[in-house]
């Protein structure tokens, strides 16, 4: 909008354009969002291009985490 290339504030016309953008939209770019849960509290991330829930091991703390499946079961 003019505003938003002027520099002008409009704050609900901009809140409302990203409803209407992240509303028509078949994916959501949530990607960012859980790859931090999966970094913080290892909930696991789904992929777009393969079946399953996955979680990284980002460094040597997460070790202790474990794998999805031993915490499912109830082993960890």
């Amino acid at each position: 909008t003019l505003c938003v290339a002027s520099g002008i504030a409009a704050p609900a016309m901009t809140a409302s354009l990203s409803y209407f953008d992240s509303y028509r939209r078949a994916r959501l770019p949530a990607n960012l969002v859980q790859a931090q849960r999966d970094f913080f509290g290892a909930h696991t991330y789904e992929r777009v291009d393969k079946e399953g829930v996955f979680h990284c091991l980002w460094d040597d703390t997460h070790k202790e985490i474990g794998d999805i499946a031993g915490r499912m079961a109830g082993e960890l």
